[in-house]
């Protein structure tokens, strides 16, 4: 999302108007959908595992 916001102010400042307008506006939406499916991945993965609680230790 950072490399996101310096690629806009960059198309704003330096692409003609017409062009800022949607080159903008792509790589912000680009980013967040990039955002979401890490989001997304990471959270059924984490769902995913196995956990199991470890046995207690039998002591002789």
């Amino acid at each position: 999302m950072t490399l996101a916001g310096l690629a806009h102010a960059g198309i704003w400042a330096f692409a003609p108007l017409p062009i800022a307008n949607v080159a903008a506006m792509a790589v912000v939406a680009s980013a967040t959908l990039i955002t979401l499916g890490y989001g997304g991945r990471t959270l059924l993965a984490c769902r995913s595992r196995q956990t199991t609680t470890p046995s207690s230790p039998r002591f002789p």
